[in-house]
C-alpha cells in the first residue's frame, strides 16, 4: 500500500488504512533488516574463520622463526670454536715470506703491488709500496 492509496474520512485518513500501511512498512523494514543482519553474520563469520587461520599460519612462523634463530646462535657458536683452530691451520699452510701476486699497472702513481700476506693469520691481501 502507497500513502496515495490511504483513504480520508471526514477528519482525516481513516484508522484502519493508516494501521494497514504502518504494519506493512514495518514488514518491508523487518525484511531488511533481517536480511542485512544476516549478511553482516555471514561476513563476521568468514572473517573470524579466516583470522583463525591468519593466528595459526603467525603462530607456525614464529615457531619457524625461533626455530632458526637457535640454529643460527648453534651454527655461531660451532662457527666461532672452530675459528682458533682454523687461523692455526691457515698459518701453518702460509709461506714464509711474501710473495707478489701482481704488480700495478705501469706508470700507476705510488708504484704499489699487491702481496699475498704470508705471516698473516688470515692470508689477507695487503698493498705494499714495491721497492
Amino acid at each position: 500500500m502507497k500513502i496515495s492509496e490511504l483513504r480520508t474520512s471526514l477528519w482525516g485518513y481513516r484508522k484502519g488504512d493508516v494501521c494497514e500501511y504502518v504494519a506493512e512498512l514495518d514488514e518491508q523494514f523487518s525484511a531488511r533488516l533481517t536480511e542485512r543482519e544476516t549478511l553482516l553474520r555471514e561476513t563476521a563469520d568468514s572473517l573470524r574463520s579466516e583470522l583463525a587461520k591468519k593466528e595459526e599460519e603467525l603462530a607456525q612462523l614464529r615457531e619457524t622463526c625461533e626455530r632458526l634463530r637457535r640454529e643460527n646462535g648453534r651454527l655461531a657458536r660451532a662457527a666461532a670454536a672452530e675459528l682458533p683452530r682454523a687461523r692455526t691451520q691457515a698459518g701453518a699452510d702460509a709461506p714464509r715470506e711474501a710473495r707478489p701476486v701482481r704488480q700495478a699497472a705501469p706508470g700507476s702513481e705510488g708504484n704499489l703491488s699487491l702481496f699475498e700476506a704470508g705471516d698473516d693469520a688470515e692470508r689477507g691481501f695487503a698493498w705494499k709500496k714495491a721497492d
